[in-house]
């Protein structure tokens, strides 16, 4: 193997998790002389996305942000609640991001960029392969977001979060782009069979992302989301057909599901970002939770020890993940009015808190008091009170 195909670190997969990683150790005084190969099928992608988050202290470097709002709206389809105490949030650009990480990694002169499909990950006693269509590569260590692996098989169920967003366009001044809106449970959502809402990103007052998501098992076509979020436009904002132009479109399915993926591949390979376990099961957040793996991945390697799996989470907010998502398989209908009520009798600072897995278990309780306790009981009682993280 030539000398040029080794390298002390390789990172495959260009995603958030991958150019996070690669930005943290360009910026280590201990590390930013490293070799590092990035590797990916191709660093363009063919659809972009948005990543957003309602605390940024996780994020490294500020100016990933493109637009935040310093208020967070909250509609249960009969009263609509604002968040208070200067609860932000925030969004980054995939196209942005990724732009600017792959500027700094070629500029790097330590830093090599292929595209190429990879087939396995092999290890040996000293170092890790990857195989990929363009040749073979070598390196002390591998991070990788291309292949998943379970710990064991998935014994939880899987709930499918699938959205489709419209970015428009309006003629005239039409949203407050100070707030976002975070969930919208609006009649016209279509359904009360499943959870479903709208939510809407206002970049100006003339131009936001307004997105219809549901949590259910069946993908719909796509002229039934684009019905969805028009008749939404109407009914809210009395906006017809000529009054705004489609700009772009986004869409996607999240798996949510509490399978225990392996954090590693091998001894020497390990996962990150959604494969490494990093997506919160309930919401399909992820990016801060990347950031706060990627820091500790590279505070371990420079302290010259080996690096960790994403940790998992304690027990109960595992049990209450658990809970959620087999009351939104199995019992959808009751999905609704769970979230009206989580965010009618509580403070939407607090449920975020609660949400990032950062609340005691008092405020647990205060919350889950909250909610109507039959379905979560019939869902416990599903397991037969016996249920256990592996």
């Amino acid at each position: 193997m030539s000398e040029n195909h080794t390298y002390d670190y390789i990172i495959a997969g260009a995603g958030a998790a991958g150019l996070s990683l690669l930005w943290y150790l360009l910026n280590s005084k201990q590390l930013n002389k490293k070799k590092i190969l990035l590797a990916d099928r191709q660093m363009e992608w063919n659809s972009e996305k948005t990543w957003c988050f309602w605390d940024d202290s996780d994020i490294p470097d500020k100016t990933w942000i493109h637009k935040s709002w310093n208020r967070i709206k909250v509609s249960d389809g009969k009263k609509t609640f604002f968040s208070k105490n200067g609860t932000s949030y925030h969004c980054i650009e995939s196209k942005t991001f990724r732009q600017k990480l792959l500027k700094k990694a070629k500029d790097a002169p330590n830093v090599t960029l292929i595209e190429a499909d990879i087939s396995e990950f092999e290890e040996f006693p000293d170092e890790v392969v990857m195989r990929t269509s363009a040749g073979e590569y070598r390196a002390s260590l591998a991070f990788q977001s291309v292949f998943q692996k379970f710990k064991v098989h998935r014994y939880g169920p899987q709930v499918l979060q699938h959205f489709r967003g419209l970015l428009i366009e309006t003629k005239k001044p039409t949203f407050n782009d100070g707030e976002i809106t975070l969930m919208d449970f609006d009649a016209l959502s279509g359904t009360d069979a499943c959870t479903a809402f709208f939510y809407i990103l206002p970049y100006t007052e003339t131009t936001a992302l307004v997105e219809y998501t549901m949590f259910s098992d069946e993908i719909l076509p796509i002229a039934e989301y684009d019905r969805a979020v028009k008749r939404y436009l109407e009914n809210q904002f009395r906006l017809q057909k000529a009054d705004y132009t489609i700009t772009d479109t986004e869409q996607g399915v999240i798996p949510m599901d509490d399978a225990l993926l392996s954090g590693k591949l091998n001894s020497r390979t390990l996962s990150i970002g959604t494969y490494g376990g990093a997506t919160k099961p309930t919401t399909g957040y992820t990016f801060t939770r990347i950031q706060k793996h990627m820091k500790m991945i590279v505070a371990a390697l420079e302290a010259g020890s080996a690096p960790q799996a994403y940790p998992q989470s304690k027990f109960r907010f595992r049990l209450y993940d658990h809970l959620l998502l087999r009351i939104l398989k199995r019992h959808p209908k009751e999905g609704p009015q769970i979230f009206r009520q989580l965010f009618r009798k509580n403070d939407i600072q607090a449920v975020l808190h609660f949400l990032d897995e950062r609340s005691s278990l008092a405020q647990e309780m205060k919350i889950f008091a909250s909610l109507p306790w039959l379905p979560f009981f019939k869902a416990l009682a599903e397991t037969r009170f016996g249920w256990r993280v592996p």
